[in-house]
């Protein structure tokens, strides 16, 4: 229900980060430009960083199969957790991505599930800790309210527990005492490590051609290093094609026609039964030339553009985001009385945005208003699954 219509900004506020989205794929490499100060202080200067990194390279010949080499990384995890630093900087030169962290620290398949940091709270105390502190901040309460613990369902509890998770998100100096403690308390976190660099990355390789301790020194001293792409730049998109398919849409590319109102005037010319026989199609990377705008997706029903949506996912809070959320608001405007804009944006880089996504919420309140309609302007991607049937029922 949207909150023109009984949900009030601050519930929304909570249902929308309740929800969001915090684990995507994970991305490229990060670089820096020399061993930190950082690293000679916990590693109690570079020569113990380098015994440790031939630790490492003894494991060379001693394992049989893939699953003995992530049981070894392991234990060696076990031993010391500062490995693990030595490990960041031997895949990625300044540290992990925050995807790749929440990976590791976190159960990514148990992330929406309330009773998983519940149990996190009980059995880690420095989670416990960091949770409080997110808790009791005057200005996150402000925005979301107090988190209710006797509410196993409240939006306002699991959205400060994803927030908990932001605060291991961050430089080395600041965030190794919490992943040490994550590392060192929960054995599943250092073998998620241990297989995903054996697995996912080139760590069997380094160790097997005698390469740990020369890819080191030149992650550690260089900045001109190769950068390693994933597929990860659609995701959102990726994601929201697979929701309009699951609920029945079908996909049409209407090539030849790549501005929305030509489109538009070429759906209401219409009556073919190809047409006709899908009730509720979508379309992708259609142009508004008036606007000098292109929208992700166009949904389409009944010979008629309906709704108009664009997708983004943010891992980072952004310096510019001011910018992105009176685009998007004025594009709102643009489109009244001619296209239904939804925007659709995910990703941990909101949780540092909370005053930008409550203007946008209240924006969608006067906007609600005008429409008469239930459906919100701005979701992300599980409140636009949840709401996919409501857009079905207003495009008929």
């Amino acid at each position: 229900m949207g909150i023109g219509l009984g949900i009030s900004v601050k519930e929304r506020l909570q249902e929308f980060y309740a929800t969001l989205d915090v684990t995507c794929e994970l991305p490229e490499r990060i670089v820096a430009e020399s061993v930190t100060s950082f690293l000679r202080k916990v590693f109690g200067g570079e020569e113990a960083l380098w015994r440790a990194a031939e630790r490492l390279q003894e494991l060379k010949g001693i394992y049989k199969t893939e699953e003995e080499f992530v049981s070894m990384v392991a234990r060696l995890l076990t031993h010391d957790s500062r490995y693990f630093l030595l490990l960041t900087h031997l895949h990625r030169q300044l540290r992990f991505t925050n995807l790749e962290l929440i990976n590791f620290l976190f159960d990514r398949n148990r992330l929406d599930d309330i009773n998983y940091y519940i149990d996190l709270i009980d059995r880690d105390h420095t989670f416990l800790e960091q949770y409080k502190k997110v808790s009791q901040s005057k200005k996150w309460g402000e925005y979301l309210g107090i988190p209710d613990m006797q509410k196993s369902n409240d939006n306002a509890m699991m959205a400060t527990f994803k927030k908990t998770l932001m605060t291991y998100l961050g430089s080395e100096e600041k965030c190794w005492p919490l992943w040490k403690s994550r590392i060192e308390r929960d054995a599943n976190v250092r073998k998620r490590i241990a297989e995903f660099l054996v697995k996912n990355e080139d760590l069997k390789i380094l160790v097997d051609t005698n390469a740990v301790r020369p890819t080191l020194e030149r992650s550690l001293r260089t900045v001109n290093v190769e950068i390693l792409k994933r597929e990860r730049g659609e995701y959102g998109s990726r994601r929201v094609k697979e929701i309009l398919e699951s609920a029945g849409f079908v996909f049409k590319p209407f090539a030849n026609l790549a501005d929305i109102e030509e489109l538009d005037d070429f759906l209401k010319s219409q009556n073919t039964l190809d047409i006709k026989q899908n009730k509720y199609i979508y379309t992708a990377e259609k142009m508004w030339k008036k606007e000098d705008k292109r929208f992700d997706f166009v949904l389409i029903s009944n010979g008629h553009v309906h709704f108009v949506i664009e997708t983004n996912y943010f891992t980072t809070s952004m310096s510019k985001i001011r910018e992105v959320v009176r685009h998007f608001i004025e594009l709102k405007k643009a489109c009244r009385g001619k296209y239904r804009l939804i925007y659709i944006t995910d990703g941990m880089g909101w949780f540092g945005l909370v005053k930008n996504i409550k203007q946008m919420l209240e924006f969608e309140v006067q906007e609600q208003q005008m429409e008469q309609s239930r459906i919100p302007f701005l979701m992300n991607l599980e409140i636009f699954r949840r709401n996919v049937g409501l857009i079905k029922n207003e495009m008929i």
